[in-house]
């Protein structure tokens, strides 16, 4: 009698196991086709401690069974059935995090039903690890600071109410903005659930904002076209390009990058882009490529039919999608978008332009001399596109204690066209070349002279390739930056910091040499909480494409007080009728000491270089990587455990049946 009892009682907890887990499963599908964002977690974590409790228990009274006996399968078999809904619900909590951390986020039937599930996972950690609450009119922030930034949280509420009067769509639910990451989990959107900079991380602009928070939230503004109907299918190029394009000055930056990909024919198709191996893939094309293209659809057709076309649109039928809504093919709409990007500005000027002029400078000198200097470098830089140059590179550091060292590396270049190769070698040894061509792109190493050379990298543009492998490998081989990049140079290192102000204060000959133009300008910063100013000029040579003869520019600190200093000088010589940069100076002098760099050019050839260069067969006989298949999702250990387990309990209850049957039998 006891034994019986014990075998229902163990029968009855697995059941009530079973049921708890079909309850959460339920809630969470309702919640989820409901699309109610952030629900508590406390709707789902009730029935779920219950199933937890009964899994304890079934597994522990199924353990104590099998100890003492009889009934020893039975036990183990209910112990098994008893613990399958917590694996599989803890498999699929693993499937969302791992789908969270990767790159491939097409949607499927689990990922529409962790619309709720999100709350269960991240608000429990959320509020452990980021206590403090603090709401705005369009969002709801977790920080695991203190301290409340008034200006920050306005700007904030700003950020998406312009982007919501833009589309004239607002939603009911706030975004829920948590500074940092959960779960290991940063940098995404999911749900409503904007995982943005940690609290620590300084603004990169004058809104107080920071890039990663504004483009995340930008994700909330556009995900809520699911209020529209069915679950859409908004690509990853729109709704990356859609986020990048409110993302600040990351904006200019993707116009600037595809504006020298279209010019040097690397754009990639927008049939590609969104074919369906690729069209839920987060690439690096999708971002500073979809920007452009978000941009182009929103002035052309506006924000109604961009927004009809990503409420509309099926992964199935993008093509005829886009042609319903827009009136173009995907080719045609491909063809209009690239050459607007084609008649816009070059980057180079559109940054000039965007600089402001201080009183007494002529807007209209600088006009010309914009159009001028834009013309002139173009040149200098084309100048260059067949060409072979053999340059070293020297670095001295001075300390202030007194330590001196130096570094040597030598340099080749090969341009022809399209295709690019980069030789260097390291005073220690150490042995690199980097080869892209519109084919292919790989790069070798080796640890010393002598050595064979090995396949770091190889990457074949018309296999399944990884577009972030291949667009890393495509970035313009320069020789001297200083002379190609003249005026724009002083202002580059600001790229971990934020010129919130540029201003030109002066348009004026050199007063040594009257043939030099020399530009002087103030630019304000903002770093790591703090604002300083820069102060410079910059001396070009017009005869020589307005290449940079001289430069120098100090850096002081918000009270007035220069924390460091930069000087460039360059040299010319002309060969084959095209101006050269001979030697590039740059001595910078900061709180620790003095370094100095000089990039001086042994040889330079004008023409095609040989095409053996570009081979990768030049450099030995190389195994070439398998293809890859594209992105593939990541089954987790958890799943392989709940799999092994169900069909384990199969086996076991059909090994029971098949027995009892033959106990009646005979």
């Amino acid at each position: 009698m006891k034994s019986r009892w014990m075998k229902i009682t163990l029968a009855r907890i697995a059941l009530a196991a079973w049921l708890a887990w079909l309850l959460t499963l339920g809630i969470m599908a309702c919640l989820s086709y409901a699309r109610i964002l952030h629900a508590s977690f406390l709707y789902m974590a009730i029935p779920l401690v219950v199933q937890l409790i009964c899994t304890v228990a079934v597994f522990g009274g199924g353990i104590w069974r099998m100890i003492r006996g009889p009934g020893r399968w039975n036990a183990a078999m209910w112990m098994l059935f008893g613990t399958l809904p917590t694996l599989w619900m803890g498999a699929y909590l693993e499937y969302l995090l791992n789908f969270g951390t990767g790159r491939n986020h097409q949607p499927n039937l689990l990922i529409y039903w962790a619309e709720a599930a999100s709350s269960l996972i991240g608000e429990p950690y959320v509020r452990v690890c980021y206590p403090y609450r603090y709401e705005g009119e369009r969002f709801v922030m977790w920080s695991d600071s203190p301290k409340c930034d008034e200006n920050q949280m306005a700007a904030m509420d700003a950020h998406i109410r312009a982007m919501e009067n833009s589309l004239g769509h607002r939603s009911d639910y706030k975004v829920y903005w948590v500074r940092g990451p959960v779960w290991g989990i940063g940098g995404k959107y999911v749900f409503g659930w904007a995982l943005g900079s940690p609290s620590s991380t300084p603004a990169d602009g004058t809104d107080g904002l920071n890039y990663l928070d504004r483009h995340e939230v930008a994700h909330f503004v556009l995900d809520q076209l699911r209020a529209c109907g069915d679950h859409i299918e908004v690509p990853t190029l729109l709704n990356e390009g859609w986020a990048e394009m409110h993302s600040g000055e990351r904006a200019e930056s993707c116009r600037r990058q595809a504006w020298l990909a279209q010019r040097e024919g690397e754009l990639f198709s927008l049939r590609k882009l969104t074919n369906p191996e690729w069209y839920h893939v987060s690439a690096a094309p999708m971002y500073w490529q979809g920007s452009v293209v978000v941009d182009y659809l929103l002035r052309r057709f506006g924000h109604e039919k961009f927004l009809e076309l990503c409420a509309t649109c099926r992964e199935a039928s993008f093509g005829d999608d886009v042609k319903r809504v827009l009136g173009l093919s995907l080719d045609e709409l491909d063809k209009a978008y690239q050459k607007d990007l084609t008649a816009q500005d070059s980057p180079d000027k559109r940054l000039l332009m965007s600089w402001k002029l201080a009183d007494g400078v002529d807007s209209e000198r600088w006009r010309r001399f914009i159009d001028d200097y834009c013309a002139g470098v173009e040149q200098l830089r084309t100048s260059f596109c067949q060409s072979s140059v053999s340059m070293v590179q020297t670095i001295n550091y001075a300390e202030k204690n007194g330590r001196t060292s130096k570094r040597d590396e030598n340099m080749e270049y090969y341009i022809s066209d399209r295709s690019r190769a980069r030789y260097e070698r390291y005073s220690n040894g150490q042995e690199y070349k980097y080869i892209s061509t519109p084919e292919v792109t790989f790069q070798l190493s080796k640890d010393e002279a002598g050595q064979p050379w090995r396949l770091n990298r190889f990457t074949a543009r018309n296999r399944r390739i990884d577009l972030d492998a291949w667009q890393s490998s495509q970035g313009k081989q320069e020789y001297l930056r200083f002379p190609l990049h003249p005026l724009q140079y002083p202002l580059q290192w600001y790229s971990t910091e934020v010129a919130t102000t540029t201003t030109i204060t002066g348009i004026n000959v050199n007063d040594k040499d009257s043939k030099f133009m020399r530009i002087s300008y103030e630019v304000k910063l903002f770093k790591k909480g703090a604002s300083g100013l820069n102060r410079g000029w910059s001396d070009l040579d017009p005869e020589r494409n307005y290449g940079l003869v001289e430069a120098k520019f100090d850096y002081f600190d918000d009270k007035g007080s220069r924390v460091s200093s930069s000087h460039i000088t360059v040299e010319y010589e002309d060969i084959d009728g095209n101006n050269v940069p001979k030697v590039a100076r740059n001595e910078h002098t900061g709180k620790k000491g003095t370094v100095v760099w000089t990039d001086e050019i042994k040889s330079c050839r004008f023409g095609p270089p040989p095409a053996k260069v570009f081979e990768l067969a030049t450099y030995g006989d190389f195994q070439v990587p398998p293809e890859k298949n594209g992105p593939s999702e990541h089954i987790g250990i958890l799943t392989w455990i709940a799999s092994g387990c169900t069909l384990l309990g199969l086996l076991m209850a059909s090994g029971l049946t098949l027995n009892k049957w033959r106990h009646r039998r005979y």
